[in-house]
């Protein structure tokens, strides 16, 4: 019996374990159906690593990019300047990983809007979807959502 094509719609490939042995685990993919990886950036610097794996492994490998919500205390202009940058890249597919996270309560809320906002500006001036991580702010996020999509 054939098996359908898949596609892991979230990994993190330029975290370990993965990322020592990316060849070997796009391999296993394959052999288990995988046809294509969205690896998903939480910082910039893994937004840069996932950009580059896609660029060497376009066949398989699509990145997004993004800051993880737990780390928007630290989001600067200049960081959304990079993956603003980065969005335009080839192999691109989205922007994520991006949202709300009032759980860990690991970033102030006001910058975790103030963030998601800014990506979701990125995601619709580049024409992006976006990979939402929220957890313990599902109603922040959809008033966030809503606001957006009305004035876009």
């Amino acid at each position: 019996m054939a098996v359908d094509p898949f596609v892991d719609t979230h990994c993190h490939l330029d975290m370990e374990p993965l990322a020592s042995s990316v060849e070997v685990v796009l391999e296993r993919a394959r052999a288990a159906g995988v046809r294509r990886c969205v690896s998903i950036g939480t910082s910039v610097e893994a937004s840069q690593a996932n950009v580059a794996l896609a660029k060497r492994y376009p066949e398989m490998v699509a990145s997004a990019v993004g800051v993880h919500p737990n780390d928007a205390d630290g989001v600067t202009d200049a960081d959304l300047a990079d993956i603003d940058a980065l969005a335009a890249q080839p192999g691109v597919v989205a922007i994520g990983e991006i949202g709300l996270d009032y759980y860990r309560q690991r970033a102030q809320p006001a910058n975790q809007d103030r963030a998601l906002r800014a990506f979701l500006a990125i995601a619709h001036r580049r024409n992006l979807p976006v990979l939402i991580h929220c957890r313990n702010a599902y109603d922040a996020l959809l008033a966030v959502l809503k606001e957006c999509a009305s004035s876009s």
